[in-house]
């Protein structure tokens, strides 16, 4: 077991570790977990409840190729009625997501077929649901779901594949949230960072999800398993940070140096290096994020200066401003 003093007991749901402990189909215990989660974010697109739920072997990337699959959790199950579900969680875009998400599910379909056997066709439906930490698209809404229709109509004309997209970006408070689906991406999104469950989660099926959640119980490996998961976590959000934002701050310091140096010493060396200080800051503002939130968890000095690359002391220093900060908030 892990000892850990922590003010936010809960591990974050984004990672594999804690995402296959939660929701494992094969443990008796936690496939309820499963099963709830399933419920309710296919609540509209599934014509029965599903009761039970078992793991599917299955080789989704025969191509080879490392970005064909990309997901950091990716857990497929079957139904007592044989229809596959997957449920996919991906913290950073890849490029052509649908085409791969469509790649996937009709490997799914393919595999249903019975070689060397008269064979109808009778597929059974496949559902995939990708939670992704990124804005997919161009609106507000937190849910989309796809199947074949007719384009006119809207009507579904069948129901072997289906697609449910989830963007936690999108939910930015928990406000007056009463529908479970939106406590599921509530939790996804902000489990790490709880003390304990708000007063509108007291239901069984989320009590009964935290208890394979909590860090303090995760084995020694368990535990530095998690640590590398969320160390790489951390680096996409850096990478995204100084991609997003210094890297603009960058250009336009190095616009303005190129300036203040001389057309002769050229405009492009200027841009250059402002980019390349902008993206040096950016990536040591998000070690520093990193670490005040390890520190926050209970993580280990060590640990967190061997994660981040910072010092033990600045650490001790970043922690400290950050308390002192919060403490003239409130």
């Amino acid at each position: 077991m892990n000892q850990t003093n922590t003010k936010y007991p809960y591990a974050n749901l984004m990672t594999d570790l804690t995402f296959k402990k939660a929701f494992n189909p094969d443990n008796e215990n936690t496939k309820i977990n499963l099963i709830n989660l399933l419920n309710d974010l296919l609540d509209s697109q599934i014509p029965n409840p599903i009761v039970d739920v078992f793991s599917q072997d299955k080789e989704i990337n025969q191509t080879g190729s490392k970005t064909s699959k990309t997901s950091v959790v990716d857990l497929c199950c079957q139904d007592s009625f044989n229809n596959t579900f997957v449920v996919e969680i991906q913290i950073k875009m890849k490029s052509n997501f649908f085409k791969r998400i469509v790649y996937y599910s009709s490997q799914l379909i393919v595999q249903q077929g019975i070689l060397g056997q008269v064979w109808d066709y009778d597929v059974k439906p496949v559902y995939i649901i990708s939670i992704v930490d990124f804005e997919l698209f161009p609106d507000q809404e937190l849910v989309h779901r796809a199947s074949i229709c007719n384009i006119e109509s809207g009507i579904q004309l069948i129901d072997s594949v289906n697609y449910t997209f989830i963007e936690l970006r999108k939910l930015k408070k928990l406000g007056n949230v009463t529908d479970d689906l939106r406590k599921w991406i509530y939790l996804f999104k902000n489990l790490n960072k709880l003390e304990s469950l708000p007063e509108t989660f007291q239901q069984k099926k989320f009590k009964n999800l935290l208890s394979y959640t909590e860090v303090a119980k995760f084995t020694k490996e368990e535990f530095q398993q998690y640590l590398k998961e969320m160390h790489f976590e951390w680096d996409t959000y850096a990478e995204e940070l100084y991609t997003k934002t210094r890297i603009e701050e960058g250009i336009k310091k190095g616009i303005e140096q190129g300036l203040q140096q001389g057309l002769e010493q050229g405009l492009q060396q200027g841009i250059e290096q402002g980019i390349q200080k902008g993206v040096e800051q950016g990536a040591l503002n998000a070690k520093r994020e990193m670490a005040k939130v390890l520190k926050e968890q209970g993580i280990p000095m060590e640990t967190i200066a061997k994660a981040s690359g910072l010092s033990e002391d600045e650490i001790k220093l970043l922690y400290f401003f950050s308390y002192r900060d919060n403490e003239m908030l409130i």
